[in-house]
């Protein structure tokens, strides 16, 4: 809600635009990290192959990228967070004059 808020504050009356600009932007997001953590756990496009009955599991090699890859998008979010927190500000409110 915090970036609609800024976003509604700076433009008043565009505010269909920006909140569909700002939840298209988490949609791609995730559209985005679904392929970089594909790559990052499974970076050869292998299949799985191990026959599990019902499911088929990925041979260990892959498996055993799992942590790898949590905690490099962990990293990634946390930059994002920071760069994030730094450049969102809500608009000044303008001084009243009273006399």
């Amino acid at each position: 809600m915090v970036p609609l808020i800024c976003a509604w504050e700076y433009f008043p009356h565009k505010k269909g635009l920006m909140t569909g600009i700002i939840i298209g932007a988490y949609g791609f997001g995730s559209f985005i990290f679904a392929l970089v953590s594909s790559h990052l756990v499974n970076p050869n496009k292998a299949n799985p192959t191990i026959d599990g009955g019902d499911i088929n599991y990925f041979t260990p090699d892959v498996a055993d990228r799992v942590p790898y890859m949590i905690r490099t998008l962990a990293y990634i979010w946390s930059c994002f967070v920071f760069i994030a927190v730094v450049l969102i500000t809500r608009k000044p409110r303008e001084r009243v004059k009273i006399f």
